[in-house]
């Protein structure tokens, strides 16, 4: 097959926007508008990333308190993944500090109670999406995740067992 046979079904298949979903048509045409003429700010685009993060927490599959692993215009959002929630934990703490913000302080604390309550008892953590066919501690990960669980002990001074495990795990 050659690449212009591959390149034309891929086009037939994703580009086609009658049959995107609705949000994706939707955003090919502010991708074909381009970018404003203004700069909306450093602080507007802080809060509509925050913003994001918050939607990447309510909704993944399980809405189980972690962070989505991703979003898809085609699949939705993907079930939550413990890596990047761990590392998002600073982010949030930060940003909540920042603007006396107490509901994101407590939506950290839910994401960190999640990661807690998925803790292997040798005090890895696993890797990939949390519905995983096989879970089993990364150390990648368990370094990211350990970024939040960090953050947690220093704002709120709480999660020091769940730090200690998984430096011990990454120690070993």
């Amino acid at each position: 097959m050659s690449l212009k046979k591959i390149v034309s079904d891929f086009r037939a298949r994703y580009i086609d926007k009658r049959r995107l979903p609705a949000a994706a048509r939707q955003n090919l045409r502010c991708y074909r508008v381009g970018l404003p003429a203004h700069d909306a700010g450093l602080l507007m685009v802080a809060e509509a990333r925050i913003e994001w993060l918050k939607r990447s927490q309510d909704m993944p599959a399980y809405r189980d308190g972690g962070s989505a692993r991703d979003f898809s215009l085609l699949r939705g959002w993907a079930s939550s993944y413990p890596e990047t929630s761990g590392y998002i934990v600073p982010t949030l703490i930060d940003f909540a500090a920042r603007s006396n913000d107490q509901p994101l302080a407590d939506r950290a604390q839910r994401m960190l109670d999640w990661l807690v309550s998925i803790h292997f008892p040798g005090g890895g953590f696993q890797g990939g999406k949390v519905d995983a066919p096989e879970r089993v501690p990364v150390t990648f990960d368990t370094g990211h995740i350990l970024l939040g669980l960090a953050a947690e002990v220093h704002a709120f001074w709480r999660g020091i067992s769940a730090a200690d495990g998984a430096c011990r795990h990454l120690v070993a």
